[in-house]
């Protein structure tokens, strides 16, 4: 997903107009409007400086360079649930619990903590899907989500 898409996404989550991050940014409207139309690209620290004002992690809106890291997977697949539905579900095989993605599988001992990291984004989808977070929340949560922080919830504490 481009960077222009996520930056209105969650401008818009956010319920601000591009003025309005504009005047929390100390940039125009008119820099918001081109960096969200993808006609322009802000450097990093314009970057962090809109990140911090939308209160997003901005590690989010840049794309992942190959060797692709576990984190860089993860975030990947948040993003491509904008575009495909994704649904995370338990599968056991071997006798090993794993986890399935539409029919992609993650199997071994070294990507536990790979399976740890759908486990929870399971689980914060199947709230979503039953009312208990927003659709802000939710976004807010995928897009804040590290795995430094998979023990604690100090991005989704801060959604609420």
């Amino acid at each position: 997903m481009k960077i222009g898409r996520l930056l209105k996404k969650f401008r818009e989550l956010r319920g601000l107009t591009q003025k309005k991050l504009g005047e929390k940014t100390n940039l125009d409207d008119v820099r918001i409007r081109q960096y969200e139309l993808n006609i322009r690209s802000p450097k990093e620290d314009v970057l962090n400086n809109i990140s911090s004002a939308l209160d997003i992690n901005p590690e989010y809106f840049k794309e992942a360079q190959y060797p692709y890291s576990n984190e860089d997977v993860i975030r990947l697949l948040f993003k491509m649930e904008d575009s495909i539905p994704l649904s995370i579900s338990s599968i056991v095989i071997d006798s090993k619990r794993d986890i399935s993605l539409n029919g992609v599988f993650f199997l071994g001992e070294d990507i536990k903590s790979f399976n740890h990291a759908l486990e929870e984004w399971r689980d914060m989808q199947n709230k979503y899907k039953s009312e208990e977070i927003t659709s802000e929340e939710y976004e807010i949560w995928k897009a804040n989500w590290s795995y430094k922080d998979q023990t604690s919830n100090q991005f989704f504490d801060k959604a609420k």
